[in-house]
């Protein structure tokens, strides 16, 4: 188990230009669908207990714009440490999450 993970942060040292590009590219283009599909207030959190959980488009977007250039960021500058690659992939979900929760009522 250690030989794989060494084996995949050695992978990501080497291609980390071309990740980081590609994990900006998706977090920009989320975003930019976002902004034009979502309505004005979007629902955080679906569920019985959702009643107060609406916030502002453009905050949730760029909240979770901001996590995912955050932590590809760090994953960047520090290429071993996987945390930082699994919290920006987790920021592009929070987003694809945001956009299936208002846009398709899921």
């Amino acid at each position: 188990m250690n030989k794989r993970l060494n084996q995949w942060k050695d992978s990501i040292q080497k291609n980390r230009n071309s990740i980081a590009y590609a994990i900006m590219l998706l977090a920009g283009f989320g975003a930019l669908a976002g902004w034009g599909m979502l309505p004005e207030e979007v629902l955080l959190f679906s569920g019985e207990n959702a009643d107060g959980s609406m916030i502002d488009r453009d905050s949730a977007l760029l909240a979770h714009l901001g996590i995912t250039t955050f932590f590809t960021g760090m994953m960047w500058k520090f290429p071993r440490e996987l945390t930082y690659i699994v919290a920006a992939i987790l920021g592009l979900l929070l987003s694809l999450g945001l956009i299936l929760n208002n846009v398709m009522g899921m």
